[in-house]
């Protein structure tokens, strides 16, 4: 099956490789594709000082605020972690949401762009 329909091909395939401009740039399991894809969106009242303690904890990834809230690249089975870097700092978050990347989202972070040159099969 050959398919930017990323949402069906994650329900129908149990294996996908990721071909960007021509190239093998992944392959595997969706759960290996998929694998550390995941992260938290984060609700706090200071989110620029917020972004700078998470920045600062092992492990974290990108960190990105998007209106008031920040998407903290990190394992999603260690928030307790954010949350005692958040604690330690004075910083209270009254929303802490661990969520898992979808095919799409991992697609469209190794193409970089997601145009009409790379295809999932």
């Amino acid at each position: 099956l050959a398919s930017h329909v990323l949402h069906e091909v994650e329900q129908v395939c149990d294996r996908v490789l990721v071909i960007n401009k021509g190239r093998l740039i992944a392959g595997g399991t969706i759960a290996e594709v998929t694998q550390g894809a995941s992260y938290f969106d984060v609700e706090v009242a200071e989110p620029a000082r917020a972004a700078a303690t998470l920045r600062a904890v092992p492990g974290a990834g990108e960190v990105r605020e998007s209106d008031g809230r920040l998407r903290v690249v990190f394992d999603a089975t260690r928030g307790a972690d954010l949350s005692r870097a958040l604690a330690d700092a004075g910083l209270y978050p009254s929303a802490l949401v661990p969520r898992k990347s979808s095919l799409e989202d991992v697609f469209l972070e190794l193409t970089d762009d997601g145009g009409p040159d790379a295809a999932a099969s």
